[in-house]
C-alpha cells in the first residue's frame, strides 16, 4: 500500500508537524481546562479504593481505574490515553507523543506542588533523608571516581 503512488502523493502533501501541533492544542488545551477550572482538590475529597490499585488486572489507564482520584487526575489520564489512541498516534510522530506525555505527567506534578497543602516531614524522617541523600552522594562519588581512575589506567 505505501507504494501506491496515491499513497506517496498523500504523503508528500502531509504536514506531520502541522498535525501534531493541532493535536498538541487540542490535548492540552483539554487538560488546562481542567486544571484551571475544577475546585482544588482536598485530600478528603480523593474517592481511593485500596481494593482496586491492589488488584493486578486494574491500573490508572483502565476505565475503572480512570474513575478513581480526583477530575484532575481523570484528565491526566484522558490526556495521556488521547496521545495513544490509534486514531490519534503516528508512529512518525511517536518521539513527540513520548514528549508530550512526559510534560503531561510534569504539569500535573507541578499542579499537585501547589493545590495540595505543604506538609513537613517529622523531625526524624527528616533527618533520615538527609542522611540517605548525602550516603547516596558519597556512594555516587565513589562510583564516579572510581570509573574515572579505572578508565585511566
Amino acid at each position: 500500500m505505501r507504494s501506491h503512488p496515491t499513497y506517496a502523493a498523500f504523503e508528500r502533501r502531509w504536514q506531520l508537524p502541522v498535525y501534531f501541533q493541532l493535536r498538541w492544542k487540542e490535548i492540552v488545551g483539554r487538560l488546562e481546562d481542567t486544571l484551571n477550572t475544577v475546585p482544588r482538590i482536598s485530600i478528603g475529597t480523593l474517592h481511593y479504593s485500596p481494593e482496586l490499585y491492589n488488584c493486578p488486572h486494574v491500573n490508572a489507564f483502565s476505565d475503572a481505574g480512570a474513575q478513581q482520584g480526583s477530575p484532575q487526575a481523570q484528565g491526566v489520564v484522558e490526556a495521556i490515553r488521547t496521545c495513544w489512541r490509534d486514531d490519534v498516534y503516528l508512529d512518525e510522530l511517536g518521539h513527540r507523543f513520548w514528549r508530550l506525555t512526559l510534560q503531561i505527567v510534569c504539569r500535573y506534578k507541578n499542579w499537585l506542588d501547589d493545590a495540595l497543602p505543604q506538609r513537613e516531614a517529622p523531625p526524624q524522617v527528616a533527618a533520615a533523608i538527609r542522611e540517605e541523600k548525602v550516603g547516596n552522594q558519597d556512594l555516587d562519588t565513589r562510583r564516579i571516581l572510581n570509573n574515572i581512575s579505572s578508565r585511566l589506567r
